[in-house]
């Protein structure tokens, strides 16, 4: 007598132990598990209630158009499939030989018997749960499935497959078919996010088929949906990444963004939208879409790197600045806001719309050395003027560092130009520095480039405030080379200063500086 290839119902039941099962059968489903093995031999197994299905194959094999019969395998492949229920054993034994033809043998516990009719009403009554399990002849059953019933049969027979593996083999089948519609397309896909629980599998058909989306708009934004329904952010951005490496519409774009939108990694979204940014233009709704992915973004440094980028790759005009403003003014970190508004500077074009985003942002900073580098960074780039200037000294004027503050001016001193709202500006600020020293040094560097008698007499005004006499006597003196006689309203403005002092030295030094 031929022994059974199977092992007896007590080594599947230990074999179950070993593997860490606890039967539960009061769950239904206990196991399914599927390996692949050495050789290229491939096991299945399934335990449901009292009922435990085992298979293992290898090679090719063919299924009738009814699913109730193997039609073919391949030379040196074979199928064994065993059934136990109430500890009753039946099994069968398929291998195609080197002539193409099928060996069968049909097994009742350890006996071998007749395959006519036991055997092959067995193999009709397993073999459908067979090839859901493994995978049989997919590509063909698809194409007879849905030349029989459509779509909508197709869809309902992936929904009978317990192995996403398997499941991914109909959904490309479905891909790989010659004039399926867009709808059926949309519909496909739309299933695919439905149904498939494993991330990874889902991914990897999605980033194989993406092209195929990426052509239409309405089929591109049916396969960002799908990927909405992954719960794996690796997978997500790996998958958004593939897809975006064409031009894609602006509604496809907005709904590529809802879905890294949706996603609850920092890491995966900033490395998404960097992609977004060095490939995809910003654009009306997209551009939208963009920055409120990135205010969804709890990550700072992630933040800051993804708005650098977005500068760096793209030629932005000032609406897209201003709404790129509002997304620093955001953040929480002074330094990673700080950073992106110092490389914004250089590149920002010269606009009162972008000015207004640009410095209420940086007003939105709390590190007065941060602010003060920004601050820096930006009169490097821009010409101070009124478009700016109000803006400028405004944010000084928030500063609590007195010498944050008087930097601050002190950079600026050679650009007023005798401009009078910029001189007027520059000297109010320099009355709410609480420090002489710093407002002394400020009206001097003042001085030095400012020498029309509108911007002395408003320096004075502004030196008669310091409570040091020797700052407000070097003021004087600093002032007093740029003052000739026939500046009468500067020469009034120096005796009132000078009058203000303290000091009968420091005044007799400044009114001999004017004479």
């Amino acid at each position: 007598m031929k022994r059974n290839p199977f092992s007896t119902p007590f080594m599947t039941s230990l074999l179950c132990l070993l593997l860490g099962i606890q039967l539960s059968y009061a769950q239904g489903v206990v196991i399914q598990r599927s390996e692949d093995g050495r050789d290229g031999v491939k096991s299945y197994t399934s335990v449901v209630n009292f009922t435990t299905l085992e298979f293992k194959y290898k090679g090719d094999i063919k299924i009738n158009d009814t699913d109730s019969d193997v039609t073919a395998i391949s030379p040196g492949g074979f199928i064994k499939i065993e059934k136990t229920t109430f500890g009753n054993t039946r099994s069968i034994y398929l291998e195609g030989d080197s002539d193409g033809r099928i060996i069968r043998e049909y097994f009742e516990g350890k006996s071998k018997v007749d395959y006519e009719p036991n055997g092959k009403r067995f193999l009709n009554d397993v073999l459908l749960e067979v090839i859901r399990a493994a995978g049989f002849d997919a590509e063909g059953r698809t194409q007879r499935i849905y030349a029989r019933g459509g779509l909508e049969s197709v869809l309902n027979e992936i929904d009978e497959i317990p192995s996403n593996r398997v499941m991914a083999i109909y959904y490309q089948a479905m891909f790989d078919k010659k004039g399926l519609s867009k709808e059926e397309l949309k519909a496909t896909v739309a299933h695919v996010g439905e149904a498939m629980s494993s991330n990874s599998e889902m991914g990897r058909l999605l980033r194989n088929n993406a092209a195929l989306f990426m052509s239409d708009e309405n089929l591109s934004i049916a396969f960002f949906k799908a990927v909405d329904q992954m719960s794996s952010n690796s997978e997500m951005g790996a998958t958004l990444r593939h897809a975006m490496k064409g031009n894609l519409s602006p509604q496809a774009q907005i709904a590529l963004l809802n879905t890294v939108n949706g996603m609850s990694s920092n890491s995966e979204m900033g490395a998404t939208l960097r992609q977004f940014s060095e490939i995809q233009g910003l654009h009306g709704a997209a551009s939208d879409a963009y920055f409120a992915t990135i205010d969804g973004m709890s990550s700072n440094s992630e933040v800051g790197s993804v708005l650098r980028n977005l500068i760096k790759k793209q030629n932005l005009d000032a609406k897209t600045y201003a709404r790129l403003f509002a997304s620093v003014a955001q953040m929480s970190s002074n330094t990673e806001a700080g950073s992106v508004l110092r490389l914004a500077a250089s590149r920002m074009p010269q606009s009162p719309a972008v000015y207004e985003g640009y410095f209420k942002a940086l007003q939105s900073l709390t590190s007065n050395t941060e602010t003060a580098s920004v601050l820096e960074s930006f009169i490097s780039s821009h010409p101070l003027n009124e478009a700016n200037a109000k803006a400028y000294f405004g944010t000084v004027r928030q500063m609590s560092s007195n010498s944050a503050m008087g930097q601050a001016l002190r950079d600026v001193a050679d650009k007023i130009n005798n401009q009078k709202a910029l001189v007027e500006d520059y000297n109010e600020t320099v009355k709410r520095l609480s420090s002489s020293s710093e407002a002394g040094a400020s009206l001097r560097s003042f001085i030095k480039h400012n020498h029309e008698e509108y911007s002395l007499v408003v320096a004075l005004a502004a030196a008669s405030y310091l409570s040091s006499n020797s700052e407000k006597g070097a003021v004087l003196s600093e002032a007093a080379p740029y003052i000739p006689k026939g500046q009468n309203k500067a020469r009034e403005a120096y005796k009132t200063t000078a009058n203000s002092l303290s000091s009968d030295s420091e005044y007799r030094r400044a009114m001999q500086a004017l004479e």
